[in-house]
């Protein structure tokens, strides 16, 4: 008897049919993103972020990475016609987002020059072809690639908490020579700024929870993380990702307690146990840094809370033909000192100003859809993980600058235990 032949679509979408070479690439990058900042490339003698330097440098090292596992991911998806086609059609929406993304990124780069390019391609439009790679990924390597995320979190975070014990940097924070100024010492670990590993540790500790790990080792990791969001400082962060994992944890208990009565029982030994131990944790911290101390002397509407309330100033300075059609770097730092703001503390508004209402307006749109494929196809910590970015992002500029931070948000999305990117059959 013949085996049963595969269909078209089983063919076409298998997983293991992407090659393991675009795998392993995809490993790599987010490695690299979770331990290379803009500052360890400058200590590298590499001009990331500031002026000047080759174009090519530009572009952070985990975003060639991505590139090329792309290009042999389509290379491989191309190789038939009715195979390229029925990737097209299956991944419409997504493709449509990576070609926005495309022509956002020429589009710059044909007002703003070279310069123009770096933003766009590093922050979305590599996220937006990982995500085309990672939906037709198994399931188990999406899973795995959030363990790794997860555990590189808690390595970072036990670096941070070290660097606030020890009052030092461990791993360069400084350009052109000379450290970066800050009112207050806060941990930068391996990410570099400080709201941006405040962004992926509360990212991380809401994927903690779906881990296949024990008890002890999701508890001992939940402390990590916790003490680390009080090391990096972002408050915003620090009070969206808590509150996210106490609503995922109330699920999660839930869950125990309808199951049965010995479940009942270790639910609440183990919630009194966490409780106790993290509000020791969190009291000590709170008694031994200054952002504690902040926190303590009611010391939060400073200048850095101020820029949120005044952001409206903008508008006053803000010429309507300019808007149409963006301003560049140059222009909205001078935009910024005209309205006397330290920084443009929203992501929305920062990229309504850069790509003008005529190229914000489907970019934002194509972005939205992404993030609501994403939903309809995972489970509650992903979501959880996606609304946490963006209320953080919001009122921050953690999204406003070139970062690889959407490469490592999608990966953690789209491998919680719950996600399922499965290609659905016509007509279902």
């Amino acid at each position: 008897m013949q085996p049963h032949a595969p269909s078209t679509g089983d063919q076409i979408f298998g997983p293991q049919h992407v090659p393991a070479i675009v795998r392993l690439l995809c490993t790599v990058a987010i490695v690299l993103c979770l331990t290379v900042s803009q500052y360890a490339l400058y200590a590298a003698g590499i001009a990331y972020e500031v002026k000047g330097g080759n174009p090519i440098v530009k572009i952070h090292p985990a975003s060639w990475i991505i590139l090329a596992a792309f290009a042999i991911f389509f290379l491989y998806r191309a190789c038939g016609a009715a195979r390229l086609r029925a990737w097209v059609v299956e991944r419409a929406g997504l493709l449509a987002y990576s070609l926005i993304c495309i022509l956002v990124t020429l589009y710059k780069g044909s007002t703003d020059g070279l310069s123009g390019l770096a933003l766009p391609v590093d922050s979305f439009l590599v996220p937006s072809l990982l995500v085309l790679m990672l939906a037709d990924m198994p399931s188990a390597y999406r899973q795995r690639l959030v363990s790794l995320i997860v555990a590189l979190a808690v390595l970072n975070a036990l670096i941070g908490i070290a660097e606030v014990r020890l009052h030092a940097r461990i791993f360069p924070y400084e350009l052109h020579g000379m450290p970066m100024q800050e009112a207050y010492f806060r941990a930068t670990a391996l990410n570099g700024h400080p709201l941006r590993n405040a962004m992926l540790t509360a990212c991380a500790l809401l994927a903690l929870l779906g881990r296949p790990w024990s008890f002890a080792v999701r508890f001992a990791c939940f402390i990590a993380l916790g003490m680390g969001l009080l090391a990096f400082s972002g408050r915003t962060a620090t009070f969206i990702g808590l509150c996210g994992f106490v609503f995922l944890f109330g699920r999660l208990f839930n869950q125990y307690v309808r199951a049965s009565r010995k479940a009942f029982m270790f639910a609440v030994w183990a919630a009194m146990v966490l409780g106790s131990v993290t509000a020791s944790g969190a009291s000590a911290v709170l008694m031994t840094t200054k952002f504690g101390a902040r926190i303590l002397n009611g010391d939060i509407n400073d200048e850095s809370a101020a820029v949120r309330v005044h952001l409206l100033a903008l508008f006053d300075k803000i010429d309507l033909t300019d808007l149409f059609f963006g301003y560049s770097f140059d222009d909205i730092d001078q935009l910024t000192i005209a309205s006397h703001l330290p920084a443009i503390e929203c992501f929305w508004v920062f990229m309504t100003l850069y790509l003008g209402i005529i190229a914000f307006t489907p970019w934002v749109l194509a972005l939205l859809y992404e993030v609501v494929y994403i939903v309809r196809r995972t489970d509650l910590a992903g979501r959880a993980i996606l609304v946490c970015v963006l209320l953080i992002a919001s009122t921050s500029v953690s999204l406003s600058s070139k970062d690889t931070l959407l490469n490592i948000v999608f990966a953690l999305a789209m491998g919680t235990g719950g996600a399922d990117f499965t290609p659905r059959a016509r007509g279902a």
